[in-house]
């Protein structure tokens, strides 16, 4: 792991706490590229990322929650939260249009696929956590990651 800047001084709860979201999904995404560039599809990616995301520890899940509602979206730290978020979303997208190009995910609307996409792995991170142990997790992730692809396939019915 690289070796990171001190921690700076923050003026508030919410600069920490967006200080604190940043950095996770940017180590996140790091790792995910990484284990991306080992896969050879979108396929591959989406099980890759299940797998991932299913052994994270999100100690800041509730509080994303709590704090977005605190603040508010139209506030500047909801903005910067938003932005937070979003870049992960982008990452997402990113894939998924790979998916669409070679025709491994139906040909739809990039965002809305992508959205649903993101929330579907979202919930499921949301929940698994605190009601199954690890190894569970990963093998419903896995579950959830083969009925999305079939879901999304070209060839699946509408």
């Amino acid at each position: 792991m690289q070796q990171r800047e001190p921690v700076p001084h923050f003026k508030s709860k919410e600069d920490l706490f967006l200080y604190l979201e940043e950095q996770t999904f940017t180590e996140w995404w790091e790792q995910l590229d990484k284990i991306f560039s080992h896969c050879e599809s979108v396929t591959e990616k989406l099980y890759a990322y299940g797998d991932f995301i299913s052994g994270i520890e999100r100690p800041l899940n509730s509080a994303e929650r709590e704090f977005i509602g605190k603040v508010g979206t139209d506030s500047e730290a909801g903005k910067k939260f938003v932005a937070i978020v979003n870049k992960s979303f982008e990452n997402i997208k990113k894939f998924i249009s790979e998916g669409i190009a070679s025709g491994e995910c139906r040909n739809e609307n990039l965002f809305e696929l992508s959205f649903i996409i993101s929330c579907f792995y979202s919930g499921l991170s949301r929940y698994s956590s605190y009601m199954m142990d690890k190894e569970a997790s990963k093998v419903l992730y896995r579950k959830a990651t083969t009925l999305l692809l079939h879901g999304i396939s070209p060839r699946s019915g509408t």
